[in-house]
């Protein structure tokens, strides 16, 4: 090995865009992302202070199928400084260009199909091709799973090791050093306690540009603050990494290198193919190899898991068998005990479809799963419900003071019995009219433009057969997903776009019974 690290030639900011999210620095414009990169330098970059991140939470509500129920899920966002941000997207072209390398040199370069530009590879393409490859097959045993915790649970001692082999360096360099700290042993500020301690001083916005020396000041207010409060967490564990940094994501390839490699080799000797997506990971095999072989293989991949300090749950790895004879795809289940052959009647098989990169494949068709068509609906509704409220609230607010009057009056809202018995209209209390009046009275001085573009913009996500514009919506994914899918040849069915027409087609119903009914 040596310590001279192969790089790209150029990095390109021509189109580089900072996001405008409130930070301890500001967003960069083009040109200061070009003039700061050319002011780059090993000594620069080794004297760099990076920022703590802040974090937050979302809380976005997940669907589950089994239970036909949602529940609510947290998901953390952690927000690197504008100047930091940019440095990991330069070690991240860095880092990526190299692992290309390495990759195509050690004979897995197709494996890691999420995060890589050189492939072209989106989760549509990725899902497309395994698919293809099971369809291509009259029989084949499909082994799929994914990673716990995946990028909580990345042990740094691991990591450091293979972005050493990857690098081809046997010492880490001190620039690369301090990046690589400023994420493993990451600084945090919850967003959350920041504001609070913050609006206890006074400073109410630190953040904003328009007042430089007002802006130094608080800034400098707010390191005191920081520092006698204790507001930030410090990793201190020898896991975990934080998500949504340009490098994170490359950093968790290279963290696979050598699962991979083995894997990928086991799979080519069965003459199969192994995709890792992130987190999530597939293989498909054609059955000559028997079944008590790829049994042993998906024990073998959940003990080499464990290895490199990740979590497989052998519940969640699942063996599928796919028959084109029968255009059916089954899933097995079979006792811990090791079995010596295939023939055990203790194997039993049910009806499945096979879940893969948010697209079911059944053996005959190809769709989107039921958590996407729920969200969809779920969001179709919400957004429904908010136009129509609008349109109604601005219709009444146009009548006469006495039609106004009568109408308030005489408001009524829907009463959801308990169990499954349809909702039925009451009379609204004093609570829901005062809301209601308070609507009236926003709808008298809201501007039309306002609820046209909001009009607009319901009608390119959830009315609209044929959307316009850059507007990303559902059936623009679906138009793009079907598209692709038909792409190569194949003997399924693709049902994408059939699935969302009739959501939207639902959705138009909905719309036209209130107008109808005004």
């Amino acid at each position: 090995m040596n310590n001279n690290i192969n790089k790209p030639n150029n990095f390109d900011t021509k189109n580089y865009i900072s996001k405008s999210y409130l930070h301890f620095d500001f967003p960069l414009t083009t040109a200061e992302a070009t003039n700061f990169l050319s002011s780059i330098s090993t000594d620069v970059l080794c004297k760099h202070r990076y920022l703590p991140f802040i974090t937050y939470s979302i809380v976005f509500k997940k669907y589950l199928p089994k239970e036909k129920d949602v529940k609510p899920k947290r998901r953390k966002i952690s927000l690197s400084s504008h100047h930091d941000a940019l440095i990991y997207k330069y070690y991240s072209e860095i880092l990526g260009y190299n692992y290309e390398k390495y990759v195509k040199n050690n004979n897995f370069q197709l494996v890691a199909t999420a995060y890589r530009k050189n492939i072209g590879m989106d989760s549509i393409k990725a899902a497309r091709e395994v698919f293809n490859f099971i369809d291509q097959t009259n029989e084949s045993w499909i082994i799929k799973g994914d990673f716990h915790h995946f990028f909580d649970t990345l042990n740094h001692k691991i990591l450091i090791k293979n972005i050493k082999e990857v690098l081809n360096v046997t010492v880490i360099p001190n620039d690369w050093k301090k990046m690589l700290t400023s994420l493993l042993k990451f600084k945090s500020i919850s967003r959350e306690k920041l504001k609070s301690q913050l609006s206890m001083v006074g400073i109410n916005s630190p953040f904003k540009r328009n007042n430089q020396r007002a802006y130094i000041k608080n800034i400098r207010m707010l390191g005191e603050l920081i520092k006698n409060n204790q507001l930030i967490f410090s990793n201190k564990n020898n896991v975990g990494i934080p998500q949504g940094t340009a490098i994170s994501a490359t950093l968790a390839n290279v963290y696979m290198i050598n699962f991979d490699k083995q894997i990928n080799k086991i799979t080519k000797h069965f003459n199969g193919i192994y995709r890792r997506y992130s987190d999530d990971f597939i293989i498909v095999i054609p059955t000559t190899t028997p079944l008590y072989k790829i049994i042993s293989f998906k024990r073998y991949i959940v003990k080499r898991s464990q290895n490199i300090k990740l979590t497989i749950e052998p519940h969640k790895t699942k063996i599928f068998k796919f028959e084109s004879a029968k255009s059916s795809i089954t899933k097995l289940s079979y006792p811990n005990k090791k079995l010596k052959n295939n023939k055990s009647n203790k194997i039993s098989s049910t009806p499945s479809s096979l879940d893969y990169l948010g697209f079911m494949f059944d053996g005959i068709s190809v769709s989107l799963r039921p958590k996407s068509i729920y969200k969809y609906s779920y969001k179709s509704k919400r957004a429904l419900k908010r136009l129509i409220m609008l349109e109604n609230d601005n219709h009444i607010s146009s009548l006469g003071n006495d039609e106004i009057q009568a109408k308030i009056q005489n408001y009524y809202v829907k009463k959801y019995p308990n169990g499954h018995e349809p909702a039925t209209w009451r009379i609204a209390n004093n609570y829901e009219r005062k809301n209601y009046v308070d609507r009236i009275i926003a709808a008298k001085s809201r501007k039309i433009n306002d609820i046209l573009s909001f009009h607009k913009n319901v009608t390119q996500r959830y009315l609209c057969f044929n959307p316009r514009g850059k507007n990303i919506s559902m059936m623009n994914y679906a138009i793009r997903a079907q598209k692709e899918f038909n792409k190569s040849q194949h003997s399924y069915n693709v049902v994408i776009l059939k699935q969302v027409k009739r959501q939207i087609k639902r959705n138009q119903i909905a719309l036209g019974k209130n107008r109808k009914n005004r």
